[in-house]
């Protein structure tokens, strides 16, 4: 196989560990999706969580946060790469200003998903579980983690790169592993990661070393229309 695999269309040029996962090959298509088709196995959920309000980093997005940091959805372009019948993982990438935080606020709000702030702790101080239970308390770890699984709750994780920036490769692949390993077992889609270009590269190849499914997408800018908006 070359080093280097065209995808369908000649839109993307994918390096051959893109498509080396440890399930059936993922699809490669790079079609425009819209974030409706992209999210359709997540429900909007009803369980909640008591959160601690002394820890902001990992919080539900309310109306007025919403109203306040966001206040109105306008969908970008959105452009299939991976995806994974059995990934547990959805991976959104972009260049800088392109709305990533807007778009991890509108699916939390929308959705009742966690939203993680991840620049807001150092990841090499704090591990996925550790964040988690300093979130929601250490007896009630045990209970979220099931939650994932059984698809009573997400997170949606933003801005890796600027933890990136922070905590270094090392923290955020140190962060990655621990990730994954409190969702073994979870077959649905329990997690959304935001990150600019470069760091989804790394995330991407992190992901298939490890042999974890996971969904890509590319966030675009706007259309014309929504441009407009």
């Amino acid at each position: 196989m070359r080093a280097n695999l065209r995808a369908i269309g000649g839109k993307n040029m994918l390096s051959e560990w893109e498509i080396k996962l440890n399930v059936r090959p993922p699809t490669i298509r790079g079609e425009k999706m819209n974030l409706s088709s992209i999210l359709k196995t997540i429900n909007k959920k009803d369980r909640v969580f008591k959160l601690n309000p002394d820890y902001p980093t990992i919080r539900y997005i309310d109306d007025d946060e919403y109203n306040r940091e966001v206040y109105k959805y306008v969908e970008p372009n959105f452009t299939e790469s991976i995806t994974n019948p059995n990934a547990k993982f959805v991976l959104f990438s972009a260049p800088g200003a392109t709305g990533k935080s807007a778009l991890a606020k509108y699916v939390c709000n929308k959705m009742n998903g966690i939203y993680w702030d991840l620049p807001n702790n150092k990841v090499a101080e704090y591990s996925f579980q550790g964040a988690i239970s300093e979130a929601v308390g250490i007896h009630n770890l045990g209970s979220f983690i099931e939650s994932l699984k059984n698809e009573e709750s997400f997170i949606v994780i933003d801005a890796f790169d600027e933890a990136e920036a922070g905590s270094g490769r090392t923290g955020i692949e140190f962060f990655l592993r621990d990730l994954n390993n409190m969702t073994i077992g979870c077959n649905t889609i329990s997690t959304i990661l935001l990150a600019r270009t470069e760091t989804a590269v790394f995330i991407k190849k992190f992901f298939v070393e490890n042999s974890i499914a996971f969904n890509h997408y590319e966030v675009g800018y706007f259309s014309e229309y929504n441009a407009k908006n």
